[in-house]
Protein backbone atom coordinates (compact mmCIF):
# COMPACT_ATOMS: atom_id res chain seq x y z
CA UNK A 1 0.00 0.00 0.00
CA UNK A 2 2.90 2.57 0.74
CA UNK A 3 4.32 1.67 -2.78
CA UNK A 4 0.56 2.39 -4.39
CA UNK A 5 0.49 5.97 -2.72
CA UNK A 6 3.80 6.87 -3.38
CA UNK A 7 3.00 6.07 -7.40
CA UNK A 8 -0.07 7.66 -6.95
CA UNK A 9 1.24 10.94 -5.47
CA UNK A 10 4.01 10.78 -8.63
CA UNK A 11 1.36 10.39 -11.18
CA UNK A 12 -1.00 12.96 -10.06
CA UNK A 13 2.14 15.16 -9.83
CA UNK A 14 3.27 14.25 -13.44
CA UNK A 15 -0.56 15.03 -14.57
CA UNK A 16 -0.63 18.34 -12.84
CA UNK A 17 2.78 19.44 -14.03
CA UNK A 18 1.82 18.14 -17.69
CA UNK A 19 -1.65 20.50 -17.50
CA UNK A 20 0.20 23.67 -15.84
CA UNK A 21 2.42 23.60 -18.65
CA UNK A 22 -0.31 23.27 -21.53
CA UNK A 23 -2.42 25.97 -20.05
CA UNK A 24 0.85 28.49 -19.23
CA UNK A 25 1.86 28.08 -22.62
CA UNK A 26 2.05 31.33 -24.28
CA UNK A 27 4.19 30.89 -27.21
CA UNK A 28 7.99 30.48 -28.58
CA UNK A 29 10.35 31.76 -25.71
CA UNK A 30 10.79 35.22 -25.20
CA UNK A 31 14.35 36.42 -25.31
CA UNK A 32 15.44 37.50 -22.31
CA UNK A 33 17.79 40.77 -23.92
CA UNK A 34 16.97 44.05 -22.70
CA UNK A 35 17.70 46.96 -24.48
CA UNK A 36 18.39 49.75 -22.25
CA UNK A 37 17.68 52.82 -23.98
CA UNK A 38 20.17 55.79 -23.06
CA UNK A 39 19.39 59.05 -21.69
CA UNK A 40 18.86 61.86 -24.24
CA UNK A 41 21.49 64.14 -24.53
CA UNK A 42 20.55 67.62 -23.15
CA UNK A 43 21.51 69.79 -25.62
CA UNK A 44 19.62 73.08 -24.67
CA UNK A 45 20.99 74.08 -21.54
CA UNK A 46 24.44 74.22 -23.77
CA UNK A 47 22.60 76.85 -26.18
CA UNK A 48 22.76 80.49 -25.58
CA UNK A 49 19.95 80.85 -27.71
CA UNK A 50 17.78 79.16 -25.54
CA UNK A 51 18.41 80.81 -22.58
CA UNK A 52 18.22 84.15 -24.00
CA UNK A 53 15.16 82.49 -25.39
CA UNK A 54 13.39 82.02 -21.62
CA UNK A 55 14.67 85.34 -21.12
CA UNK A 56 13.01 87.24 -23.61
CA UNK A 57 10.15 85.22 -22.90
CA UNK A 58 9.98 86.18 -19.52
CA UNK A 59 10.47 89.97 -20.87
CA UNK A 60 7.46 90.36 -23.23
CA UNK A 61 5.18 88.96 -20.11
CA UNK A 62 6.43 91.38 -18.01
CA UNK A 63 5.99 94.46 -20.31
CA UNK A 64 2.27 94.93 -19.31
CA UNK A 65 3.15 94.47 -15.96
CA UNK A 66 0.25 92.22 -16.20
CA UNK A 67 0.00 89.73 -13.14
CA UNK A 68 -1.60 86.82 -14.33
CA UNK A 69 0.37 87.31 -17.73
CA UNK A 70 4.02 86.40 -15.92
CA UNK A 71 2.95 85.20 -12.39
CA UNK A 72 2.59 81.22 -13.23
CA UNK A 73 6.64 81.50 -14.37
CA UNK A 74 7.37 81.25 -10.99
CA UNK A 75 6.74 77.81 -9.14
CA UNK A 76 4.43 78.36 -5.98
CA UNK A 77 7.53 77.56 -3.98
CA UNK A 78 9.44 80.24 -5.37
CA UNK A 79 11.86 81.65 -3.31
CA UNK A 80 14.17 84.40 -4.24
CA UNK A 81 17.84 85.11 -1.22
CA UNK A 82 19.33 88.06 -0.82
CA UNK A 83 22.40 88.82 1.61
CA UNK A 84 19.46 89.60 4.39
CA UNK A 85 16.13 88.48 3.58
CA UNK A 86 14.23 86.25 1.23
CA UNK A 87 11.31 86.74 -0.95
CA UNK A 88 8.86 84.74 -1.68
CA UNK A 89 6.70 84.36 -4.75
CA UNK A 90 3.86 87.12 -3.62
CA UNK A 91 6.33 89.90 -2.97
CA UNK A 92 8.24 89.16 -6.10
CA UNK A 93 5.18 89.53 -8.69
CA UNK A 94 3.72 92.29 -6.18
CA UNK A 95 7.25 94.30 -6.68
CA UNK A 96 7.10 93.40 -10.44
CA UNK A 97 3.65 94.33 -11.09
CA UNK A 98 4.44 97.70 -8.98
CA UNK A 99 6.76 99.08 -11.26
CA UNK A 100 5.28 101.81 -13.65
CA UNK A 101 4.79 100.76 -17.01
CA UNK A 102 6.93 103.62 -18.62
CA UNK A 103 9.98 102.25 -16.53
CA UNK A 104 11.62 99.91 -18.94
CA UNK A 105 11.98 96.53 -16.91
CA UNK A 106 13.91 93.61 -18.56
CA UNK A 107 16.42 90.90 -17.91
CA UNK A 108 19.35 90.96 -19.83
CA UNK A 109 21.30 87.39 -20.47
CA UNK A 110 24.88 87.54 -18.69
CA UNK A 111 25.85 83.86 -18.95
CA UNK A 112 24.04 80.13 -18.14
CA UNK A 113 24.88 76.76 -16.88
CA UNK A 114 23.22 73.48 -17.05
CA UNK A 115 22.75 70.61 -14.64
CA UNK A 116 22.26 67.73 -16.70
CA UNK A 117 20.99 65.59 -13.98
CA UNK A 118 18.61 67.30 -12.56
CA UNK A 119 17.64 69.16 -15.79
CA UNK A 120 17.54 72.32 -15.01
CA UNK A 121 19.19 75.66 -16.18
CA UNK A 122 20.93 78.46 -13.93
CA UNK A 123 20.80 81.95 -15.28
CA UNK A 124 22.77 84.57 -14.62
CA UNK A 125 21.23 88.04 -15.20
CA UNK A 126 21.16 91.19 -15.04
CA UNK A 127 17.41 92.87 -14.21
CA UNK A 128 16.94 96.48 -14.85
CA UNK A 129 14.26 98.71 -13.78
CA UNK A 130 13.31 97.51 -10.50
CA UNK A 131 15.70 99.19 -8.35
CA UNK A 132 17.86 102.39 -9.11
CA UNK A 133 20.61 100.87 -10.26
CA UNK A 134 20.89 97.14 -11.73
CA UNK A 135 20.33 94.28 -10.42
CA UNK A 136 22.56 91.32 -10.73
CA UNK A 137 20.83 87.57 -10.07
CA UNK A 138 20.79 84.17 -10.65
CA UNK A 139 17.79 82.40 -11.34
CA UNK A 140 17.06 77.81 -11.58
CA UNK A 141 15.05 77.75 -14.41
CA UNK A 142 13.16 74.88 -16.01
CA UNK A 143 13.99 74.75 -19.37
CA UNK A 144 11.34 72.98 -20.20
CA UNK A 145 8.50 74.75 -18.76
CA UNK A 146 10.37 78.08 -18.29
CA UNK A 147 9.16 78.14 -14.80
CA UNK A 148 11.55 79.75 -12.19
CA UNK A 149 12.42 77.50 -9.07
CA UNK A 150 14.40 80.06 -7.35
CA UNK A 151 16.60 82.96 -7.30
CA UNK A 152 18.98 84.58 -5.78
CA UNK A 153 20.46 87.81 -5.33
CA UNK A 154 24.36 88.33 -6.12
CA UNK A 155 25.13 92.04 -5.34
CA UNK A 156 23.37 92.46 -1.79
CA UNK A 157 20.54 94.94 -2.79
CA UNK A 158 17.56 94.07 -1.81
CA UNK A 159 14.25 94.72 -3.03
CA UNK A 160 11.58 95.17 -0.12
Amino acid sequence: MFIFSKSCIFFVLAIAMVLTQEFNFQGPPRTTTTTVMPRPEIVFCDLEGYATNVITKFNEDVFDRNVTAFEWRFVPSFQMKGCLATYNKAEIVQRIAAVPREVNLVAVYKDSRCDERYHYMVLNVTVYGILHSPMFAEFVVDPIYHEIKNGRILDCIHLI
